[in-house]
């Protein structure tokens, strides 16, 4: 359950549909966002994209304080995530276009907090650098690649344009 006061943010309660690099997520404000935080049924729902509304994910956004939101991230399938870089730019800039919060703000993931400045063509965050890289093998279709997985937020796998030859 999503603790705390709506404040500011009952006054608004709007479900909206957004977008950013390609992934679109459904953001809920006021007593939209308290829904999708704590429902994963509805977010399956929603975000069916023959029977829905369709999406990648689901964003919640609540008040922490007059510089900052929390953020509830949910996937298509309505398992909690910890971090979407993505989806953080787009919460950023609703905070900013729709709830009037500054321009430069932070977002409380449930990663770590990431400041943001939103600017009139793009969102900017400033994140923490990654965890130490580990060597991984990966072989697909008889080819094989040597990567390094590392996390920022969620797991990566960052692999070498030309595979090497094996």
């Amino acid at each position: 359950m999503v603790r705390g006061g709506l404040g500011r943010f009952a006054v608004i309660s709007r479900l909206l549909k957004t977008e950013g690099a390609g992934n679109d997520f459904l953001l809920g404000i006021g007593s939209w966002a308290r829904r999708l935080a704590e429902d994963r049924d509805l977010v399956t729902r929603l975000c069916d994209r023959r029977r829905g509304l369709g999406a990648d994910g689901v964003l919640a956004i609540f008040e922490a304080d007059a510089r900052s939101i929390r953020l509830v991230h949910r996937n298509a399938d309505g398992s909690a995530a910890v971090f979407c870089a993505n989806g953080t730019r787009c919460a950023a800039r609703a905070a900013v276009e729709i709830l009037g919060l500054p321009r430069q703000l932070t977002v409380l993931t449930d990663w770590t907090e990431v400041p943001a400045d939103v600017g009139a063509d793009a969102v900017s965050l400033i994140l923490p650098p990654p965890s130490q890289a580990i060597d991984h093998d990966l072989e697909i279709d008889g080819r094989s690649w040597r990567g390094r997985r590392l996390e920022v937020g969620v797991p990566h796998l960052v692999l070498p344009v030309i595979p090497e030859s094996g």
